[in-house]
């Protein structure tokens, strides 16, 4: 998470020498930051929840060596619920002048440079970014990245060998631990989900580091299948692991953060101790589960109450680790697959929108169904077709908002896709209605759902000043390239697109006149087809419109499920008539 942050840092400064006091565990990923020069490795005090002795003269041992090494500032990173006033009253005593931290008390002159007001569900990467800036230095780049040399990446084709996993083919990489037994989906459940895989054709490894020896075993009992790896790797060749992994599968601790950094696909079995918006991956395609409860966020290390937050059924994770994976979401070129000097860089590059690089075979066969409507015609595409307009800057993450109905989302699913076709790789999220959730969640198209926070004027979700305050600040640190409103004719809803203060914002507007709250509008038809609205709109950024028909993925539990209700109808002769009586709208 502090990968950005020295970056940002070093960028403008190449020769200004860039010092990581951390602790054991926290040094081990010093390999993968290529800005740190030199690591301490210490066990804070301020850090220390029990364990340490009562020793006054070791902490005045880091302060004469802080205070020798005559540092000319002290950047604190703390998360939201740590205070950085312990450990900036020791760079005081250390005679170092600039001492930055992001602080919600009183602390007197013990910092230099304090950040106030950032808000505690912000990112912890933008959390850390928001700090540098504050102290002046520029961010050209929000996303975690990790350095992995190519010795690592040929050491993990070797490990992957050594237990009977093809490194060029796809595997999936599953870690059941976790630092917190809070955080952890239960061995039994992780065993389940690692055996319906290996039963669809999938190679998986269990991974671990030695303290989760006793865990990880109880997995591998119950899933002989699954290959088992623990302790073996340094934190370089587990993280080149990572890379090369079709698809990981844990829970919200390091691997997700690695994924993320890779740009590894990644299903997460989220534990209701922190929020979503402290940790969740930004930049690759990603499917958080949790179940809610009244507990979220509780911040514990153990849970009381026998976890419910992660009471998830082992066939829901296999589902959506297949709905990523046969989509192609999790089936880019492997980095494992090629040895260095080849040509391209070993690294993994972005989706590119195409047909998966590996047959899909090892899974049974799934299937995108389409929902009526037809091809463009070429007359039909040129009478549609708007002026078009660039977006300011290269567009990596797209906001979509609708909060309307599980129709209306179906709609939007041929925009959505030519969005994809038109900028490869683009992180996209949702911002919709529970209504439609099963559906968003469940789409390739989409990388993340957010739940509409309401918005002052749409009736359907009144606004919780409180929570919509907290949405639009993360929105706003995170920054959206391009933000686009597919809710309506934008008379309300492009108050909200505003608000969330994307570089660039796209939408309808209700008169002929320009809307001055978004940076391009077209004006809005009241009887025009939905599923061509919305690729009217986007072809205004050149998403080419292709196919109109709406996309709904099924996958064999699914049709499965299906069968079982069909199946007291099977003596009857005759077609099957489907009568749906109901309407979100009573009028």
């Amino acid at each position: 998470m502090l990968g950005p942050a020295l970056r940002a840092m070093k960028e403008p400064s190449p020769t200004a020498r860039l010092t990581l006091l951390a602790s054991p565990a926290g040094a081990l990923a010093a390999p993968l930051l290529p800005w740190v020069d030199e690591v301490i490795v210490w066990r804070s005090v301020w850090q220390d929840l029990g364990h340490l002795p009562f020793d006054p003269a070791r902490e005045a041992d880091l302060i004469a060596d802080l205070r020798v090494r005559a540092f000319d500032a002290a950047l604190i990173f703390t998360s939201f619920s740590q205070t950085p006033h312990a450990a900036g009253y020791a760079c005081y005593q250390a005679g170092i002048p600039l001492r930055a931290g992001a602080s919600k008390e009183f602390g007197g002159g013990v910092l230099s440079t304090e950040l106030r007001g950032a808000p505690d569900d912000l990112h912890q990467a933008e959390r850390n970014l928001k700090l540098v800036e504050a102290v002046g230095y520029p961010v050209r780049d929000r996303f975690l990245t990790v350095a992995i040399e190519d010795s690592a990446r040929a050491r993990a084709r070797r490990v992957l060998a050594g237990v009977g996993i093809d490194p060029a083919a796809p595997w999936l990489l599953v870690h059941p631990g976790a630092s917190a037994s809070a955080r952890r989906y239960p061995a039994v459940r992780w065993a389940e989900v690692a055996t319906l895989l290996g039963e669809r054709g999938w190679p998986v490894l269990l991974t671990g580091v030695e303290k989760e020896r006793a865990e990880v075993e109880r997995v591998a009992a119950g899933a002989p299948s699954a290959a088992m790896l623990i302790g073996e790797t340094t934190m370089a060749e587990y993280a080149a692991l990572v890379e090369s992994a079709a698809l990981v599968l844990c829970g919200n601790t390091l691997p997700m953060h690695l994924a993320d950094a890779t740009r590894t696909p990644v299903v997460v079995l989220y534990s209701g101790t922190d929020l979503e918006s402290q940790w969740a991956p930004r930049s690759v395609p990603s499917r958080l589960l949790r179940v809610e409860t009244p507990c979220h966020p509780c911040n514990l290390f153990a849970c009381p109450i026998g976890l419910p937050c992660l009471d998830i059924a082992p066939e829901r994770v296999v589902a959506e680790a297949e709905a990523m994976l046969v989509s192609g979401q999790a089936l880019t070129p492997n980095p494992l697959s090629r040895c260095a000097g080849d040509g391209a860089p070993p690294g993994k590059p972005d989706r590119d929108g195409g047909e998966p690089p590996w047959p899909i075979s090892p899974s049974p066969a799934h299937r995108e169904r389409g929902l009526g409507g037809e091809g463009f015609s070429s007359a039909t595409e040129s009478a549609l077709m708007p002026p078009s307009w660039s977006p300011p800057a290269p567009v990596q993450r797209i906001a979509v908002v609708q909060a309307l109905g599980l129709g209306d989302f179906l709609c939007a699913t041929p925009a959505l896709r030519a969005l994809r076709d038109r900028f490869p790789g683009v992180s996209l999220t949702f911002i919709g209605s529970p209504w439609a959730e099963e559906a968003i969640r469940r789409s390739s198209l989409v990388d993340r759902y957010l739940p509409f926070p309401g918005w002052p004027g749409i009736a359907e979700w009144p606004a919780d000043p409180g929570r919509l305050d907290a949405f639009l600040a993360a929105a706003r640190a995170e920054r959206s390239d391009l933000a686009v409103q597919m809710h309506g004719s934008g008379a309300v809803s492009n108050g909200f697109l505003d608000a969330l203060g994307a570089s660039a914002t796209l939408g309808f507007r209700p008169s002929d006149k320009p809307d001055a709250r978004l940076s391009w509008s077209l004006p809005w038809i009241e009887d025009e087809p939905e599923p061509l609205r919305w690729l009217r709109l986007v072809a205004t950024v050149g998403a080419e419109p292709g196919e109109t028909r709406p996309a709904f993925p099924l996958l064999p539990t699914d049709e499965a499920a299906a069968a079982r209700l069909l199946a007291p109808l099977a003596s009857r002769t005759g077609s099957l008539v489907a009568l749906h009586a109901g309407a979100k709208d009573p009028a």
